[in-house]
C-alpha cells in the first residue's frame, strides 16, 4: 500500500487487484482500526533524537536475522538507497520529488536480486543508526564497508579491505 500513489488504503479496497484474497480477508474499516493501535514500540517509552532507529525495535533486527538465516546471497550483491514511505512529522524523513516514494525514511541496503540482506537506517537530522566510523573513510564509505561486512565471508573482504588502505593510503 505504502509504494501505491493516491488514495492510501482506501484504493486498494476499491481496486483489489493481485492481492483480492487479503481485501477480502478483512474489511477496510477493520484494517483502520487494527492499523490505528499498532506500534512496534512502547509509545509511552520517550528516547533521545540520536536513537529514533530503536522505534522500530525488535522487529528491525529480527527481520534482518531471519533474511540472513534463510537467504544465501550470490556473488554479486549491491548496496542502494531505499526510501519507507511515511508521510507524519519526523526530523528524520527525506524528502525526494524524483523517487518513486517521495517521502519517508532512507535505508540504505544490502541487496541481492530484489531481496534485502541488512541495512542501516538514515537520518536526515542525525547521520546514520548504528553506524561505526572506519578511519580515512566518509559515512556513507563506512556504511558501505559496515554492510559488506555484514555477508557470511567478511573475515575475507576485512582482509583485502585492510591491504588496499594500506596499499593506497599509507
Amino acid at each position: 500500500m505504502g509504494a501505491k500513489r493516491g488514495g492510501g488504503s482506501n484504493s486498494c479496497w476499491r481496486e483489489k487487484g493481485e492481492n483480492a484474497a487479503f481485501f477480502r480477508a478483512i474489511n477496510l474499516k477493520r484494517f483502520s482500526q487494527i492499523k490505528r493501535y499498532l506500534h512496534i514500540s512502547n509509545p509511552a517509552f520517550q528516547l533521545s533524537r540520536s536513537e529514533w532507529f530503536q522505534k522500530l525495535e525488535p522487529i528491525s533486527s529480527m527481520l534482518q536475522s531471519r533474511s540472513q538465516q534463510y537467504f544465501w546471497l550470490a556473488t554479486n550483491v549491491t548496496v542502494d538507497e531505499m526510501m519507507i514511505w511515511f508521510s507524519g512529522q519526523s526530523h528524520h524523513t527525506y524528502h525526494m520529488p524524483s523517487k518513486p516514494i517521495t517521502e519517508g525514511y532512507k535505508v540504505f541496503a544490502l541487496c541481492d536480486i530484489g531481496y534485502t540482506y541488512s541495512g542501516i537506517f538514515a537520518s536526515r537530522s542525525s547521520s546514520f543508526s548504528g553506524l561505526i566510523l572506519q578511519e580515512d573513510l566518509i559515512p556513507t564509505g563506512s556504511t558501505v564497508f559496515q554492510l559488506a561486512t555484514s555477508l557470511p565471508y567478511s573475515s575475507s573482504l576485512e582482509l583485502h579491505f585492510n591491504i588496499y588502505m594500506d596499499n593506497y593510503f599509507p
